[in-house]
């Protein structure tokens, strides 16, 4: 079935891209000496917009008994390979780091609100700046003595957190932009 499939099809992808017409017939004729899902999947999907359809459209191949998608078989840009740590006993399908650290912003603010004196700028900052779910966080130092570049390292001093300054700051300033890395990390 394969193979009457290749034929019909490449000389559509052909008239996209001759490579990777030919990679999908090299692998699927009759009598191939070697078949690729991978390099197959991929040289369809980087034709797919010059074919006008896209991912959504010819999504995946579907594991009915395991209510998922086959492992590398999931429509393009979802990695169905990937084995991501389980979350409070669930087993996300693709990072979901982000997600993640939203959470930690929301935990930071049910502590903060757990107090018995609770310090509701702080509890607002948490909630307008975050600082686990944002990519920089906007600081407020003491007045600097020294100049710092675009890119210079910076350690946070209590939560060792390092991150590089996001712009230029002049000696004087009282606040400072960082960006940092979110972790890949899926637990809190």
């Amino acid at each position: 079935e394969g193979a009457i499939f290749a034929a019909a099809i490449v000389p559509r992808v052909y008239h996209c891209s001759n490579a990777d017409g030919d990679t999908i017939m090299n692998h699927m004729k009759i009598g191939a000496s070697s078949t690729s899902f991978a390099a197959v999947k991929a040289a369809f999907e980087k034709n797919y917009a010059c074919m006008n359809i896209t991912c959504q459209e010819v999504g995946g191949i579907w594991n009915t008994a395991d209510n998922k998608y086959f492992a590398n078989a999931g429509p393009c840009g979802i990695n169905t390979g990937a084995s991501w740590t389980t979350i409070a006993g669930y087993q996300p399908g693709s990072k979901v780091t982000d997600h993640n650290a939203l959470d930690l912003d929301q935990r930071a603010i049910e502590l903060e609100l757990s107090q018995p004196n609770i310090d509701y700028n702080h509890v607002n900052k948490i909630y307008s700046e975050g600082g686990n779910s944002k990519a920089y966080a906007l600081f407020t130092v003491n007045t600097l003595g020294t100049a710092l570049k675009k890119g210079d390292k910076v350690v946070g001093q209590t939560s060792r957190v390092e991150g590089k300054v996001y712009q230029n700051y002049p000696v004087g300033a009282t606040s400072i932009k960082v960006a940092y890395q979110v972790s890949d990390n899926q637990q809190s």
